[in-house]
């Protein structure tokens, strides 16, 4: 697996995940929601006050 982040302006960066030997579209969908939900609570994180403990 690769990850890239990448500025985008001042306040912005863009993830970048490669993920190589899928064994189907079934298995990429699954890990295509998986990160999906995983950054969204990294977003959710990143914007908070941080005091989730």
């Amino acid at each position: 697996m690769v990850v890239g982040l990448d500025a985008v302006g001042e306040s912005k960066a863009r993830v970048s995940i490669l993920r190589e030997k899928l064994v189907g579209a079934e298995q990429a969908a699954g890990l295509k929601a998986y990160w999906r939900e995983r950054l969204a609570v990294l977003k959710a994180l990143l914007e908070s006050d941080g005091d989730h403990r």
